[in-house]
Protein backbone atom coordinates (compact mmCIF):
# COMPACT_ATOMS: atom_id res chain seq x y z
CA UNK A 1 0.00 0.00 0.00
CA UNK A 2 2.97 2.66 -0.49
CA UNK A 3 1.72 5.93 -2.27
CA UNK A 4 2.30 6.85 -5.62
CA UNK A 5 4.85 9.71 -6.31
CA UNK A 6 1.95 12.35 -7.05
CA UNK A 7 0.47 11.33 -4.01
CA UNK A 8 3.63 11.67 -1.88
CA UNK A 9 4.13 15.09 -4.21
CA UNK A 10 1.15 16.25 -2.59
CA UNK A 11 1.14 15.10 0.54
CA UNK A 12 4.38 17.43 1.03
CA UNK A 13 2.95 21.14 -0.59
CA UNK A 14 0.05 20.53 1.59
CA UNK A 15 2.68 20.25 4.60
CA UNK A 16 4.35 23.21 3.53
CA UNK A 17 1.55 25.05 2.78
CA UNK A 18 -0.26 24.04 6.23
CA UNK A 19 3.35 25.78 8.07
CA UNK A 20 2.97 28.62 5.84
CA UNK A 21 -0.15 29.51 7.26
CA UNK A 22 0.93 28.64 10.89
CA UNK A 23 3.84 30.99 10.25
CA UNK A 24 2.31 33.65 8.92
CA UNK A 25 -0.04 33.79 12.19
CA UNK A 26 3.09 33.85 14.04
CA UNK A 27 4.76 36.79 12.32
CA UNK A 28 1.36 39.11 12.54
CA UNK A 29 0.96 37.78 16.54
CA UNK A 30 4.93 38.79 16.83
CA UNK A 31 4.07 42.44 14.83
CA UNK A 32 1.04 42.95 17.15
CA UNK A 33 2.31 43.38 20.94
CA UNK A 34 -0.74 44.05 22.15
CA UNK A 35 -2.33 41.08 20.97
CA UNK A 36 0.09 39.46 22.69
CA UNK A 37 -0.23 40.91 25.86
CA UNK A 38 -4.04 40.16 25.98
CA UNK A 39 -3.62 36.97 24.62
CA UNK A 40 -0.71 35.82 27.18
CA UNK A 41 -3.50 37.41 30.07
CA UNK A 42 -6.24 35.00 29.09
CA UNK A 43 -3.66 32.04 28.72
CA UNK A 44 -2.65 32.94 32.38
CA UNK A 45 -6.17 33.66 33.99
CA UNK A 46 -7.44 30.11 32.35
CA UNK A 47 -4.10 28.82 33.69
CA UNK A 48 -4.69 30.06 37.56
CA UNK A 49 -8.25 29.29 36.72
CA UNK A 50 -7.54 25.70 35.82
CA UNK A 51 -5.65 25.23 38.93
CA UNK A 52 -7.84 26.52 41.30
CA UNK A 53 -10.50 23.83 39.68
CA UNK A 54 -7.93 21.16 40.09
CA UNK A 55 -7.00 21.91 43.86
CA UNK A 56 -10.54 22.09 44.56
CA UNK A 57 -11.31 18.73 43.17
CA UNK A 58 -8.24 17.22 44.79
CA UNK A 59 -8.90 18.22 48.07
CA UNK A 60 -12.13 17.37 47.79
CA UNK A 61 -11.20 13.75 46.81
CA UNK A 62 -9.00 13.63 49.81
CA UNK A 63 -11.37 15.00 52.00
CA UNK A 64 -14.33 12.41 50.79
CA UNK A 65 -11.50 9.63 51.04
CA UNK A 66 -10.55 10.72 54.98
CA UNK A 67 -14.42 10.88 55.77
CA UNK A 68 -15.69 7.54 54.64
CA UNK A 69 -12.43 6.08 56.42
CA UNK A 70 -13.62 7.67 59.44
CA UNK A 71 -11.46 10.95 59.46
CA UNK A 72 -8.12 11.48 61.26
CA UNK A 73 -9.00 11.71 65.16
CA UNK A 74 -5.41 14.28 65.73
CA UNK A 75 -7.01 16.47 63.50
CA UNK A 76 -10.14 16.61 65.73
CA UNK A 77 -8.54 16.33 68.78
CA UNK A 78 -6.61 19.95 67.42
CA UNK A 79 -9.68 21.38 66.12
CA UNK A 80 -11.18 21.34 69.95
CA UNK A 81 -8.76 22.31 71.26
CA UNK A 82 -8.25 25.48 69.42
CA UNK A 83 -12.26 25.92 69.71
CA UNK A 84 -11.82 25.89 73.52
CA UNK A 85 -9.16 28.41 73.31
CA UNK A 86 -11.24 30.57 71.45
CA UNK A 87 -14.44 29.89 73.36
CA UNK A 88 -16.10 28.13 70.91
CA UNK A 89 -18.15 25.61 71.22
CA UNK A 90 -18.74 22.65 68.77
CA UNK A 91 -21.44 19.80 69.32
CA UNK A 92 -19.80 17.02 69.41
Amino acid sequence: MGQSKEQSKEMTEAAIAGSKVGMRDFIQLMNSPGRLAWLNIYAGFMRGIGGVIGAAVAILAIGLAVNYLGGIPVIGKFISNLAAATGQVYPQ
